[in-house]
This record gives structure tokens, C-alpha cells and sequence, in this order.
């Protein structure tokens, strides 16, 4: 027999694809002993319904492990709920994670998107609409991300890490976000004298955004009809959003549609109603509320 906790589990997987055994303790165990986090965490392996994958131990980074959902494991749900596989939304994991740099990315996604859920059940909201990058379409042959945006020439594209449609069950109304983990691997750009902002810096992906934003050729991508989308950025640290917003407002049309947060902010819950938003476009340390309407006129 098979508990409620690990069905939760189960379920768990099949909505954020992987999470680390940090984050099935706080989600299922908390209060409890790591012991017993592990001691389900491997019987629920020794029964084949789910796969853990041990990140190699890096100076500074101590993952431990990655979990995801097996066939066996998604077949026990869809028994569980009267549906198939394909109607409840499993997609087959074939080549799991291995670098611990992009399983550390990954688990920052995913606490963004755990965050997002818990915010929402607080609110009238609903999720319309989520993606990540790794999501795949075949275009022309090849496998395309279903997060890139292109301008209309297709000579510019951006790819955001995490696409969120956030709609009011009430009115109707909604906000497209654009969420970008940075986990402080990239320049950030704007200093010095430089006229151009650096190839894969954080103002050189601002600033594809603010072309997009303006051709809006991203609404063919993004299911949704609002005028304009806001970019939230969570990064490590204050003192990087500090040196964000030192550096960056100056080179941006748009920037009170860029808004930034740390990593640790997001956890600690509200997601969605606290001021803890930093806007590029405002001094050190101002903060805006996250339901304040923006546009682009």
C-alpha cells in the first residue's frame, strides 16, 4: 500500500519534473528528521517510482540529490486518477541531470515555481499558463524551446527561463511574467564606458527584451492579450540588485517592467503580494508592489 505523504510526492514530481531532496523535505517532512525524508525517499526508489540522481559534491556547491518520476511511478498515478499518462502531463525524463552548475539553476527554478504555487493559493488567482525553457518543439527539424521569443525578422530572440500567465479568477485580467534565475554566473553589464552592453550579459537580455516588448511579435508565442509583459529577475544576493540597478536604468526605455528579487525573498512566501520587488528604475532600495498595474504607453 502505498501512502497519501507518497502519492504526494508522486504528484509532486509529475508537476515540477525534478526537485532535490532539500525541497521534499520542506514541502512533505518539515518538522521531521532528514532520516525520514530519506528512509521514504528510498523506498519509494526501491519500488521503481522514482529515480534519484546524486550530484557530485563542487567547493561551495552541495547539491544532494536530484529526484524525478519513472514510467512505473507515472502508470501509479494515472491508475490513482481514471487518466492516461499523456492526459496527466508525464514527459519521460531520458537524459537526467548531471552538471551540479545546471542542477543548481534547475532547483532555483523550481523554487520559484513552488513559491508561485504557494502565492496563488492565497489569492484569488489562477496559473493560466507555465513554461520552462527545457520544454521542446520540433520546428524545421529541430527541437526549439518553447520559450523563445523572436522579433519579427527573426534576427533577435530571447529565451526566459520561466514564462508565468497569472490570471484573476474575479475579473479576468492577467500578467504575463518573465522570469529570469540568475545565480550571479553572469555579467551584469552597463559600467564603465562601454557604448554596447556585453554579448550574454543581464543588459544585453534586457535590452532584447525591451525590442521584443516594442515589435510585439512575443504575442505569438505567449497565450495571452495584454499590452505588455514585466521581467522579474531573482538573483543571489541585495548587493547584486544593487549593482543592478546602479548600472543597468540607465540604458532601459522600460524599466519599471524590470523587477528583481533575491532567491532567498521568494522563499519566504507571498510571492505575489509583499513588496519585496526591486525595480531597476527606482533608487537603491525602493520597492514596489507586485499587483501595481505597468504599462508600456
Amino acid at each position: 500500500m502505498i501512502q497519501p505523504r507518497e502519492l504526494d510526492i508522486l504528484y509532486a514530481l509529475l508537476r515540477y519534473r525534478y526537485l532535490e531532496t532539500s525541497q521534499i523535505h520542506r514541502l512533505f517532512f518539515d518538522g521531521q528528521s532528514l532520516q525520514n525524508m530519506y528512509r521514504i525517499v528510498k523506498k519509494l526508489a526501491q519500488r521503481g517510482l522514482l529515480e534519484r540522481k546524486n550530484m557530485p559534491r563542487q567547493p561551495g556547491l552541495n547539491l544532494g540529490a536530484m529526484l524525478y518520476l519513472t514510467k512505473k511511478g507515472a502508470n501509479l498515478l494515472a491508475r490513482e486518477t481514471g487518466k492516461s499518462t499523456q492526459e496527466l502531463g508525464y514527459r519521460r525524463i531520458v537524459y537526467p541531470i548531471e552538471s551540479p552548475n545546471f542542477a543548481y539553476h534547475r532547483k532555483r527554478m523550481i523554487d520559484f515555481y513552488i513559491a508561485l504555487d504557494e502565492s496563488l493559493e492565497e489569492m484569488p488567482l489562477e496559473l493560466k499558463y507555465l513554461s520552462m525553457d527545457y520544454e521542446k518543439e520540433v520546428v524545421n527539424g529541430r527541437r526549439v524551446s518553447l520559450n523563445k521569443l523572436e522579433d519579427s525578422r527573426g534576427q533577435m530572440s530571447v529565451i526566459p527561463d520561466l514564462i508565468a500567465i497569472v490570471q484573476n479568477r474575479v475579473t479576468g485580467s492577467e500578467r504575463v511574467y518573465f522570469v529570469e534565475i540568475d545565480t550571479g554566473k553572469e555579467t551584469i553589464g552597463g559600467g564603465g564606458r562601454l557604448k554596447t552592453a556585453p554579448l550574454h550579459s543581464l543588459l544585453d537580455k534586457y535590452l532584447r527584451y525591451e525590442t521584443i516588448l516594442k515589435d510585439r511579435s512575443w504575442q505569438r508565442r505567449v497565450p495571452s492579450q495584454v499590452k505588455a509583459f514585466e521581467v522579474l529577475t531573482v538573483t543571489e544576493t541585495l548587493k547584486h540588485i544593487r549593482t543592478m540597478q546602479r548600472q543597468i536604468p540607465s540604458h532601459l526605455r522600460y524599466g519599471r517592467l524590470f523587477r528583481c528579487a533575491t532567491h532567498q525573498q521568494i522563499q519566504q512566501g507571498g510571492l505575489l503580494t509583499q513588496a519585496l520587488w526591486y525595480a531597476l528604475a527606482e533608487p537603491y532600495g525602493a520597492q514596489v508592489l507586485f499587483h501595481q498595474q505597468t504599462s508600456t504607453s
